[in-house]
C-alpha cells in the first residue's frame, strides 16, 4: 500500500491543506487500489482491518501546528478517497506531524516538498 500512495501522490500547498491542481486520477487510482486490496484480503478470510491515510508534513514551522495540518490533510484525503468509492468505515486518518520525514535533511525546496505527503498502510 505504501507503494500505491507514492505512485498515486496528490501535493498540498505548503502550510495549506489545498490539493495542488490534478489530484483526481491520482485519488481515484489509489482508492480503486483501497477497494481491491479490500476484496483479496476479505477473500483470504481476513477481518478487522483499516486503511490507515497518515498526513506528513516538512520540518518548517511549529511542531504542534504541523501535527494538526498533517492530521487535516489526512483527513481531506479520506473525504477525496470516500468520494472515490471507499467505504467510509473502512478507512481513518491519522496526522504524524514531521515526525516520519521521507528525505532527511528536509533542507531543500524538492526535499521538503517530498516530506509534505500522505503514505496508506493496513492495520490489521
Amino acid at each position: 500500500m505504501l507503494d500505491e500512495g507514492r505512485k498515486n501522490q496528490c501535493s498540498f500547498k505548503s502550510g495549506s491543506v489545498e490539493l495542488v491542481a490534478g489530484c483526481g486520477n491520482k485519488s481515484k487510482k489509489l482508492a480503486t487500489t483501497i477497494i481491491d486490496v479490500k476484496k483479496k484480503l476479505q477473500a483470504q478470510g481476513q477481518t478487522g482491518f483499516k486503511f490507515i491515510i497518515s498526513g506528513h508534513t516538512d520540518s518548517s514551522g511549529d511542531a504542534v501546528k504541523n501535527k494538526e495540518l498533517s492530521a487535516r490533510r489526512a483527513q481531506v484525503m479520506v473525504k477525496e478517497l470516500i468520494a472515490q468509492g471507499v467505504d467510509s468505515g473502512d478507512i481513518e486518518a491519522i496526522g504524524m506531524g514531521s515526525d516520519n520525514m521521507l528525505v532527511k535533511p528536509g533542507d531543500t525546496a524538492a526535499k521538503k516538498a517530498k516530506n509534505r505527503r500522505y503514505e496508506v498502510q493496513v492495520r490489521f
